[in-house]
């Protein structure tokens, strides 16, 4: 339930990371925090739980579009986050406002 300014944020793993920017090459610098100015309206915010806080590096995606069983939705600038955390069998969480 991450939200930024109001809008909700969906959860990229680095390897969907790697498949939307996969022409690029400041993957690897983002990784490390270094620059973020390639990536659209980017900027980190603060989260917290019971037993950690973090920051996590948001930025826009232009177009995001869910196929399910019988139609697609297309959303237009979405904002998505990246962990830096490994998932397992899956690389990207849907927030639910989106469902």
């Amino acid at each position: 339930m991450v939200y930024d300014n109001g809008k909700p944020v969906i959860i990229l793993g680095y390897r969907s990371f790697k498949k939307i920017f996969k022409n690029s090459e400041m993957h690897s610098s983002l990784i490390k925090k270094f620059s973020i100015q390639n990536l659209e309206k980017a900027h980190y915010i603060y989260l917290s739980s019971a037993s950690d806080s973090n920051q996590m590096l948001v930025f826009n995606i232009p177009k995001l579009e869910i196929t399910g069983k019988k139609e697609s939705t297309v959303y237009n600038n979405v904002h998505a986050g990246l962990s830096y955390k490994t998932f397992n069998n899956f690389d990207c969480i849907l927030h639910p406002d989106f469902f």
